[in-house]
């Protein structure tokens, strides 16, 4: 009976996989081939190709674990937010197998790391007032600094317009401000978010939205302004739900709002292109990266890697004669530009550094990531740790080395802040305190 059961879930499992994977192929094949084909998002269909896409999606969603927990839901995230996007681009676009491989050598490689079984770390254990302190503090120091370094002369809460801003606000910035920038927004503030939605403190979810949108105006990224509106939407839908299919309704939506957008432009304007959402979102989120990915493994794939020469973490013993990162390489390369920076996610930053065996190495890591994850998940409840760890994994995933997101972005910052959140003597995936 148990089985049964169990093999029910999966195939339910199978069917949101394979439907989102149906809409993302119908907006690559006709929003977004049809009008970013010149900048390598062409259309080449191939059976073969497809195929070999629809069975390594079928054996992920069975290597996911069905009960709702961090592990199951960050893999459930690897397989739409990257996994999924990569498939439909290798089976519409043309790209060789080496590169559908090395997307399919990850998943498993992903999945059978984050089982590992690891005891959760409580180094310290802060109090809720404590902890409301010193994470409010945190970041209010860090904008009373961008303001003491001429931050609110550029001050700019207008979306549309951040390019104008960031990079005169950005060049008059010492350079220890990028590496502050980054953990505070992505691990800091979606801290705080958390534990006050733990607490249902709503003055103190404000005060850290508030805190955002200033750091936003001064520092012109966009991704600042969303990231609080996403740990209150994941923490109150995983809270509720308790199910995977969370992540199917969030995606899965979003590719349907890019087809409405498609359909309406088709019928008023009689002209079938894109949509706001389309571009920033679906483009952005689901197809550039795979490109950056696809790029990256034709480029190393041929060429010398670079072995992690330009991290500091091999202090300068590694040579490399290429005077640039990887990513600018990239730019450069098939970009024609020096000064772009084309982000990297788990993908392209694994082979550019090391090939097949960075591949491995990244992908393990990552495993063991989320492993730790889930132990907190288990100890402080899964939907608190699932909404503070979001935006990192998928940092992790699609734009960043994973060695950067996790010493510079703030997962390792993140894991230090869940070992000092209070413990849960019974701990329950609704997250509410006991």
């Amino acid at each position: 009976m148990h089985s049964n059961i169990k093999q029910l879930h999966h195939l339910k499992a199978l069917v949101s996989a394979l439907t989102f994977f149906a809409a993302l192929s119908f907006v690559y094949t006709y929003v977004i081939s049809a009008n970013w084909g010149y900048s390598g998002l062409h259309y080449e269909f191939r059976w073969s190709a497809l195929g070999f896409s629809l069975a390594i999606v079928t054996i992920a969603v069975f290597l996911i674990p069905r009960k709702f927990s961090t592990r199951s839901f960050h893999l459930t995230l690897a397989l739409y937010v990257l996994h999924i996007p990569s498939l439909v681009f290798f089976a519409l676009s043309g790209q060789s197998f080496l590169y559908a491989f090395i997307v399919a050598l990850s998943f498993p490689l992903i999945a059978a790391f984050s089982s590992l079984r690891i005891n959760h770390i409580q180094i310290l254990e802060l109090s809720k007032k404590s902890l409301f302190i010193g994470l409010f503090g945190i970041t209010a120091i860090l904008i009373a600094a961008l303001a003491g370094f001429g931050g609110f002369s550029s001050f700019n809460l207008d979306i549309f317009s951040v390019y104008e801003f960031r990079r005169n606000a950005h060049a008059n910035l010492p350079a220890i401000f990028i590496f502050l920038i980054f953990p505070v927004s992505k691990a800091v503030i979606p801290a705080g978010i958390a534990i006050a939605l733990y607490y249902r403190s709503p003055l103190a979810i404000c005060a850290f939205i508030l805190l955002a949108t200033i750091l936003f105006g001064l520092t012109h990224l966009k991704s600042i302004l969303f990231i609080p509106f996403v740990v209150l939407v994941l923490y109150h839908a995983t809270k509720k739900q308790e199910n995977l299919a969370t992540i199917f309704y969030l995606f899965f939506a979003a590719v349907l709002l890019a087809i409405f957008e498609y359909i309406i432009n088709a019928v008023i304007t009689d002209n079938a292109t894109y949509g706001v959402f389309t571009d920033v979102v679906i483009r952005r989120l689901f197809f550039i990266p795979p490109l950056m990915d696809s790029y990256h493994v034709s480029f190393f794939s041929e060429n010398e890697k670079f072995y992690w020469a330009t991290s500091r973490l091999t202090f300068g013993l590694v040579d490399t004669h290429y005077h640039v990162t990887a990513p600018s390489l990239i730019g450069e390369v098939f970009f024609g530009r020096s000064d772009m920076s084309a982000n990297s996610g788990l993908i392209a930053s694994g082979y550019a550094q090391a090939g097949i065996f960075g591949i491995v190495l990244y992908s393990s890591f990552l495993g063991i990531i989320i492993a730790v994850l889930d132990s907190y998940g288990k100890h402080k409840g899964h939907p608190l740790v699932i909404a503070t760890s979001f935006v990192l994994i998928t940092t992790a995933l699609n734009s960043s080395d994973l060695l950067v997101a996790f010493l510079t972005h703030g997962l390792l910052l993140l894991i230090f802040l869940l070992s000092a959140f209070p413990h849960i003597e019974h701990p329950r995936l609704t997250g509410q305190p006991q």
